[in-house]
């Protein structure tokens, strides 16, 4: 019972409820395989659990020891994120591990004690990283001028943060209340000035490609910024009532409401649909 109960409380911790897995699938009843599903990333720790197995290799174990064993299971990588130069894994406990090139990411020294626990998304543009913390708080580190500095927006973006989304060289942060906030290079999407009045509230979804922002609103709404060859530009899109917005590298491509497509964009990367228009077209 201890050990059971070491595993369940390691794992609540460390919030494996996301990650459903399926096991004993190998044991058969009336020629069938009984599968069980449970909120846990460690399958072979588990299997071990149910067979026995475990009191026999931990038999010799205290307590202490044994939680350490959970607590070093618990926190494997399970998301690994990359700029051009660096990798971030954020692991299971919510602890953010970087390395590579220090200029693009491969250092967050200066942010190190925000990103020890509790980060629950991690984006990346080009140079440079963002965290969601637990809290809603945005911390970002790497090349600043590729949104690695957000001091620009700190109070705007320490709380209720549910994501960031990057293009190569910004990040927008979208609010719980619907609000958009955005910081990194002007030309890939960093300012949002000319349209920040439609970006207050309402926002529900927000994508990106390498250097233009998209939000979806709840009215149906488009609006977009950053640069205009590469979706910042949707005239194409005005006035339409928009269900989904979808992006490539260089283009974006929303279902309006009546079940038409429309694409904007560089035309190498799917902005122009014309060749398709009818197929697109709702029946």
């Amino acid at each position: 019972m201890m050990i059971y109960k070491l595993w369940n409380d390691i794992h609540k911790i460390a919030r494996h409820n996301d990650n459903i897995i399926i096991i004993n699938a190998n044991i058969q009843k009336n020629g069938k395989p009984i599968v069980e599903k449970r909120p846990c990333t460690c399958i072979v720790l588990y299997q071990a659990l149910i067979e026995n197995i475990l009191n026999m290799i931990f038999k010799d174990f205290n307590e202490p020891t044994l939680s350490l064993v959970f607590e070093e299971l618990a926190a494997l990588p399970f998301k690994i994120v990359k700029t051009n130069l660096a990798f971030t894994a954020l692991t299971e406990s919510g602890k953010v591990v970087v390395w590579g090139a220090y200029q693009n990411g491969g250092d967050s020294s200066m942010v190190a004690g925000q990103l020890a626990s509790g980060v629950v998304e991690v984006a990346a543009s080009f140079a440079a990283f963002a965290a969601i913390t637990d809290s809603g708080r945005v911390v970002s580190w790497g090349h600043a001028s590729y949104g690695g500095d957000s001091s620009r927006v700190k109070w705007d973006v320490a709380c209720d943060v549910v994501r960031v989304v990057a293009t190569d060289g910004a990040f927008a942060a979208l609010k719980k209340s619907g609000r958009v906030v955005t910081w990194g290079k002007m030309r890939d999407g960093g300012d949002s000035s000319q349209v920040e009045g439609n970006l207050q509230s309402g926002v529900i979804r927000v994508v990106a490609t390498e250097s233009a922002f998209a939000a979806l609103k709840e009215s149906g709404q488009v609006v977009t910024w950053g640069e205009p060859g590469y979706g910042g530009d949707s005239s194409k899109v005005e006035g339409k009532l928009v269900s989904s917005v979808v992006a490539t590298n260089g283009a974006f491509a929303a279902l309006t409401k009546g079940g038409q497509v429309v694409s904007w964009g560089y035309h190498l990367y799917g902005g122009h649909s014309c060749q398709v228009k009818k197929d697109l077209e709702s029946d």
